[in-house]
């Protein structure tokens, strides 16, 4: 008889569930025939959800973890230490004149640089915007006598002022003095070594070995030095680096007491960065600590102005970035299809042996 063939009974043993009493026997990989080939309307509902579901997954892993780039980064010793590089400055002084602020560096190794203006540009300010100074003569108001009948800058005015034994109260509200600032911008070449960039007061001078600060101190104590500064950039390295955002851009210090030093501690750290495509560039991040310090009872505690303070860390961060892998996520999406299909045939299987219990009667 057909339902005593052993053929029947080998079929009947065949079925997933079969054996469900036994979890040790139990198949979890059913045959593809046995779990979608005849379904129920319930089942196939549940199939479908599920199918719903590993879609929603595989969609939202292509746009939240494939579509971003990642990125691994690690230290090194930097190859390239000592190696000569551009220090990029640009920064607006909106009250210091233009003849009287000038670029000066000194580095560990005692090499002083004065006055490093070849490679930077100046432009004249008046109320924080670009202009031209006149070449007309302007007045002395006054201080106005045969030898100082015109005053075209704010440091000829307080000469004129102080030629004529007159104080020196009120000056910053003269049109030579009021607002006339001057923006720096270039760059200039600096050994990988720790150093500074300074614009202060007066003018550096390199005498028998040692570095002075010539300054007219009276003209500092009556006067004042305002190193009131915006930083549009500062940069460290070569040319073609504009993308990559440095921590000082866009700082701006008022100043408000007659003697400033501002002081900016700069440690750069050397990155290599590994594109994708074999893209490569090489750059220095930057680690900031601001520091302003004010006078001491009317006397500088340093010599006013605005002072970057820089070094450089011996080690390198090597940042990569990988390609997405998408043989990876075949093979996430074929185990995650697996393993829901799988756990599928269980629940139904879990569900068919309850209905039957239920239904069956004693």
């Amino acid at each position: 008889m057909i339902g005593g063939s052993p053929i029947r009974r080998r079929r009947r043993d065949s079925h997933p569930c079969a054996d469900f009493t036994d979890l040790r026997t139990y198949d979890f990989f059913g045959r593809i025939s046995d779990q979608v080939s005849v379904r129920s309307g319930p089942n196939r509902s549940i199939f479908l959800v599920m199918s719903f579901i590993l879609a929603i997954g595989f969609v939202g892993e292509v746009l939240f973890d494939y579509q971003s780039i990642p990125q691994s980064d690690h230290f090194s010793v930097d190859p390239k230490f000592g190696d000569a590089y551009q220090f990029a400055l640009n920064v607006s002084f909106p009250n210091l004149p233009c003849n009287e602020l000038q670029v000066d560096s000194l580095d560990v190794t005692g090499e002083a640089r004065s006055n490093l203006m070849s490679g930077f540009t100046r432009i004249h300010l008046k109320d924080g915007l670009p202009y031209v100074p006149t070449t007309e003569c302007q007045p002395c108001y006054e201080a106005t006598t045969e030898t100082n009948s015109c005053c075209n800058s704010c440091k000829a005015l307080r000469g004129a002022y102080r030629a004529a034994n007159m104080s020196l109260d009120g000056l910053t509200e003269k049109d030579q003095c009021h607002n006339v600032g001057c923006r720096v911008e270039g760059s200039a070449p600096i050994q990988k070594v720790a150093g500074d960039m300074r614009i202060a007061v007066g003018r550096m001078v390199h005498y028998q070995g040692r570095v002075y600060q010539d300054i007219d101190a009276k003209d500092l104590q009556e006067f004042g030095f305002n190193a009131s500064h915006i930083i549009h950039d500062i940069r460290f390295g070569h040319n073609g680096q504009e993308s990559l955002q440095m921590p000082l851009s866009g700082v701006a210090h008022t100043q408000m007491h007659k003697y400033v030093t501002y002081v900016y501690d700069i440690h750069f750290v050397p990155t290599e960065y590994d594109g994708q495509g074999g893209t490569h560039q090489y750059a220095f991040s930057q680690m900031v600590v601001n520091e302003t310090r004010m006078a001491d009872d009317g006397v500088p505690i340093n010599v006013p102005g605005f002072y970057i303070d820089y070094e450089f860390s011996p080690l390198m961060l090597d940042v990569r970035t990988r390609q997405a892998d998408y043989g990876q996520l075949a093979v996430k999406a074929i185990i995650a299809a697996g393993g829901a299909f799988s756990l599928l045939s269980f629940v139904e299987c879990l569900f068919s042996k309850l209905a039957d219990g239920v239904l069956k009667p004693n």
